[in-house]
């Protein structure tokens, strides 16, 4: 009687760690969710997963850690802390004339569906502009809008809207 309550508490004990090594936390950004920089736009995003034309087996890491910029309240106007991330795409995307980019418009939910489909489009439109102003072909980019359809965030105040607010670059494969 004595072994078998000796057992029984053994897997209880061990249940119970199994259990607590599965917790799981939610992901977050430089240990908080959301963490917004001193200009007030979010920073520590990420381009995870992107195909790479010079990997035969598929998708890895291309050299870029940020994929988005970020804009201001009905605005299309690129803030100058985003600069380094256009040139960094504009100087790889050079060098790799066969590799696409898919510039993705988004807007936050304020207006009507119509106006924040025309701002995405207005806003990655912008983003290409300056893209090829460097010498990058415009058949290398596709820019389309998904206005407040597809947030980041759906925290209704002013750091969730931020994030929704953006154009996020995303690389395509060449199927030209």
């Amino acid at each position: 009687m004595k072994l078998n309550k000796t057992v029984q508490s053994l897997c209880i004990i061990s249940v119970l760690a199994f259990l607590s090594s599965c917790s799981s936390t939610p992901e977050t950004r430089n240990g908080q969710a959301g963490v917004i920089d001193s200009a007030g736009y979010p920073n520590g995003t990420t381009n995870t997963g992107v195909y790479d034309p010079s990997n035969p087996n598929g998708s890895t890491r291309l050299p870029m850690s940020n994929d988005t910029v970020y804009f201001k309240y009905d605005s299309i106007q690129i803030e100058p802390e985003f600069m380094p991330i256009i040139k960094t795409y504009s100087q790889y995307l050079r060098a790799h004339p066969e590799q696409d980019v898919v510039l993705e418009g988004h807007a936050d939910e304020r207006g009507s569906r119509e106006y924040n489909i025309a701002l995405g489009e207005e806003r990655a439109k912008a983003v290409a502009k300056l893209i090829t102003a460097t010498g990058v072909s415009s058949r290398q980019l596709e820019a389309v809008s998904y206005g407040e359809e597809k947030p980041a965030s759906y925290v209704h105040d002013d750091a969730g809207w931020h994030l929704n607010r953006r154009v996020k670059l995303i690389y395509q494969r060449n199927n030209k």
